[in-house]
């Protein structure tokens, strides 16, 4: 597998498990890692801290019978998991030894996996919901005390635990804060098929990962489809609604190349407000839109008055609207309005864009948020 990712250049956020076999004796060198990582992508470990798993090096044969408080029921579904009260300060012990490995090896993130965990312990424990959050928490300050401070946090789905009835808008705004993206499974197909569901798509999902969008966090998006009119949907669907789309079996067991064809989310999001920018992004509190303003010295240089493009982009990549012609041979520093509609005239969804304005020298990209 590392081979195969080193040799696919779509990507620009891989997830994979710390491990080629998912035990000790597969795990992945630093080597292999940088190796997967090439030219700066970010590469994130697979991590379960909602289910323990009898493949992990922590595992004990010996629990089966003689359980520990921490450990739960087994998972019908996937045999070898077993729920586990992620409270418990024994359980969160294991995790830290767990991603001790992980930043050893030089991973550059997380991906949460049975965040949504929750829900299956609320009965036991009414601040299970709490609990996760402040899990999730720990986590991320735990890397950045072992030298990790930028340390990528992705949980997977649990997406309404901000709204749980036991989380407080400070706990939920805390949340929103430690995470730096959220992936999703099975928003738009769904039915009993392991492959290839219908177009379904479930809209109370989608209100609630509206509020991470307006936030500033990306939505990762994975379906699990091969049929190519499916596929043809949910790419068009998922850039729509300014998701990061991918597609493949539930194993994941074949990698599949990826959707994004601007940039990373990650590296678009820290480019603007650097020394070099060429605008600033100033959203109107008197109408509708948002001003690209550009700096002083815009106009003044060949390289600045050569204008090959300035256009909004979804996170996607997709080309939402093209502003070219407002903008070539200005002098000055002029302001232009994007009125938050697409090249059709239409208002374009709630969720993060990106304006990129590439002179003949340099390029500068800003994010943007939409909220409707």
């Amino acid at each position: 597998m590392p081979q195969q990712v080193v040799a696919n250049p779509t990507f620009n956020v891989k997830v994979t498990d710390y491990s080629s076999t998912g035990g000790e004796g597969g795990e992945y060198t630093p080597q292999q890692v940088l190796d997967m990582k090439q030219s700066g992508k970010s590469l994130l470990a697979y991590l379960s801290i909602g289910e323990a798993e009898t493949y992990r090096f922590y595992w004990q044969p010996g629990w089966i019978g003689n359980p520990p408080a921490w450990l739960g029921p087994f998972n019908p579904n996937f045999p070898d998991n077993f729920k586990v009260r992620y409270w418990m300060p024994e359980w969160q012990d294991i995790i830290f030894l767990y991603l001790d490995r992980i930043l050893a090896q030089g991973f550059d993130g997380v991906y949460l996996d049975l965040v949504d965990s929750y829900l299956f312990w609320d009965s036991e424990n009414p601040d299970s919901d709490n609990d996760m959050i402040a899990f999730v928490d720990t986590i991320a300050g735990y890397a950045a005390a072992n030298g990790a401070p930028d340390f990528v946090i992705v949980p997977q789905n649990g997406e309404f635990i901000t709204v749980s009835p036991g989380v407080t808008a400070t706990e939920a705004d805390n949340y929103y804060s430690t995470i730096d993206a959220i992936g999703v499974e099975s928003v738009f197909f769904r039915g009993g098929a392991s492959v290839n569901n219908p177009y379904n798509p479930e809209t109370v999902r989608i209100t609630q990962l509206d509020e991470y969008l307006i936030r500033g966090k990306p939505v990762f998006s994975c379906e699990y489809i091969t049929d190519d009119s499916l596929i043809a949907i949910y790419l068009d669907t998922a850039d729509a609604y300014a998701y990061v789309p991918y597609h493949s079996t539930q194993d994941l067991d074949s990698l599949r190349d990826g959707q994004c064809g601007f940039t990373s989310v990650a590296a678009a999001a820290s480019m603007p407000g650097g020394r070099d920018a060429a605008f600033r992004l100033e959203p109107s509190i008197t109408r509708s839109g948002t001003t690209i303003a550009f700096t002083s010295d815009f106009g003044k240089t060949d390289e600045h008055r050569e204008t090959r493009s300035l256009g909004v982009y979804s996170v996607t990549g997709r080309l939402v609207r093209d502003l070219t012609a407002r903008v070539e041979g200005v002098s000055g520093a002029p302001r232009i309005v994007w009125d938050g509609r697409d090249r059709s005239g239409r208002g374009v969804a709630a969720g993060t864009y990106f304006v990129r304005w590439a002179g003949n020298e340099r390029s500068s990209t800003g994010r943007l948020v939409v909220v409707r």
